[in-house]
Formats: C-alpha cells, structure tokens, sequence
C-alpha cells in the first residue's frame, strides 16, 4: 500500500516544529547531554532564515513523518564544505514509503534553487548503500567516525 504524504518547508507548518525537534533530540543530541531547547533553537532559526537552515517535514495532514535540514556546516573538521543536508529522520513506523528519499530531494533542490554547485552530507558507514542507492558520492571516511557525501550539480551549459 502506498503512503500518502507531503513534503513542506517547516516555515509554512511551523505547527511541526515541536515534531522535529523532539525527533532529532533523540535520535542525536539528547545522549550527549544537550537540551531540547537548544535543538528547537535551531530549528527556529530556519522560520525567519531567507537561505539556511530550512528544515523539510514530511507529513499526512495533522500527522508528522519526518524531517531533514539544510545547513551551511554540519561538520566542523570540514568547514569548507557547504551546504549539508542534515538530521535526516523518518519515524520509524513510516520507513519504506520513500519518504526519507522525498525529503532529501526537497534538500538538494533547495541547494540547486540557491546556486550551490554541490551538497553534502555525513553519515555513519552502515549507511553507505542508502546514500550510494541515491547518488551520493564517497568523498572521505571515517572523518570524526562518519563518511561524508557530496552530489555535484551540472548546468549543463559549457
């Protein structure tokens, strides 16, 4: 059966913004010892930002999904690297509905829209063949225990 969903930039259902906080607390921030309100600071960033961040959200009507973000940095020990596509989170009963792909997509064409001429992302290893499924290209390994991923964009003028 085929999951119906929408993809939004949080800006227009900043109602989700409590949503995608509290996913990417959890899933990455709460652990070492940072507080959910530091995160939804972040994510508040994105409601007046005119490039990034912008966060994604995947929903079904009033039903959250899942989010992704567009951010200048999302490493440090690579500044010169940007933008990144970060915080990539499905809820987990919604996996395998390509959501996840949707959001990511709604990332790299925000990046293209603003001129950037490439996008990247970092990731554990064992998630090399979903990234590599999707066009990411393994650009360095194990950078601060992550791999990290750009996609290229092409004019196509010469």
């Amino acid at each position: 059966m085929t999951k119906t969903y929408e993809i939004s930039v949080l800006k227009a259902r900043p109602q989700f913004l409590d949503d995608a906080a509290d996913r990417v607390w959890n899933a990455w921030w709460r652990q070492d010892g940072h507080e959910l309100g530091f995160i939804k600071g972040l994510f508040e960033e994105g409601l007046t930002a005119e490039t990034t961040p912008v966060a994604f959200i995947a929903h079904d009507n009033a039903e959250f999904l899942g989010t992704v973000s567009l951010i200048d940095s999302d490493m440090e020990a690579r500044p010169q690297y940007t933008p990144w596509v970060a915080a990539l989170w499905v809820d987990e009963q919604q996996r395998s509905h390509g959501i996840g792909s949707a959001l990511i997509k709604a990332a790299i064409e925000k990046a293209r829209e603003q001129g950037f001429p490439e996008i990247y992302l970092c990731a554990e290893a064992d998630k090399h063949d979903y990234y590599a499924a999707r066009d990411w290209v393994l650009i360095e390994e194990n950078i601060d225990d992550l791999n990290i991923y750009r996609i290229a964009f092409y004019s196509g003028s010469s």
